[in-house]
Formats: structure tokens, sequence, C-alpha cells
């Protein structure tokens, strides 16, 4: 899934499960992040923004999107490390 405008929040990590439990919690205007991010991220405020078009295969994704400014783009992904066992 790939959404985009989020306005990005930057908590540790017991703070961001707090906020996400929360009933008020709307994916679609903000984004957790972590403390470390914060001197990546430009972005501060909710931008709306449309995404055009997607294109998910494997090891790679591809959006299109559009908006009046800067704004993020966010992926949620489910990452499963796979470790095979030695027997």
């Amino acid at each position: 899934m790939i959404t985009s405008g989020q306005r990005p929040v930057f908590t540790g990590p017991a703070e961001t499960l707090d906020a996400l439990c929360d009933p008020a919690f709307d994916p679609r205007k903000v984004v957790y992040l972590p403390l470390a991010a914060k001197s990546a991220v430009t972005v501060s405020n909710f931008i709306p923004a449309k995404i055009l078009a997607q294109d998910f295969s494997p090891h790679h994704i591809k959006a299109d999107m559009e908006g009046p400014q800067s704004t993020m783009l966010v992926v949620a992904q489910t990452f499963y490390h796979f470790v095979e066992s030695a027997n």
C-alpha cells in the first residue's frame, strides 16, 4: 500500500506504539518515524497529494505522485527475515 501527504511525527518506539493504538490515529494524515530519521526529513506538515500510478515487482516499487509541494510518500511493507535452518 502506498499513500502520500502524511505529516511526519518523530517519536520513540513506546510512544509510536501508543499512538498507533489510539482510536484517533489516522494513517492518511500522520506517519510515525524514528527520532533518528528527523535530520533526513524536510517535510513538516500534512500536504494533500495524489498517487497517479504504482507498480510492484520483486525488489522494485515504482510510484508516480502529484502534489503542490514536497510531501511524504509512505510505503507500508512487511519485512520477514527468513533464516534457513542448518539441519
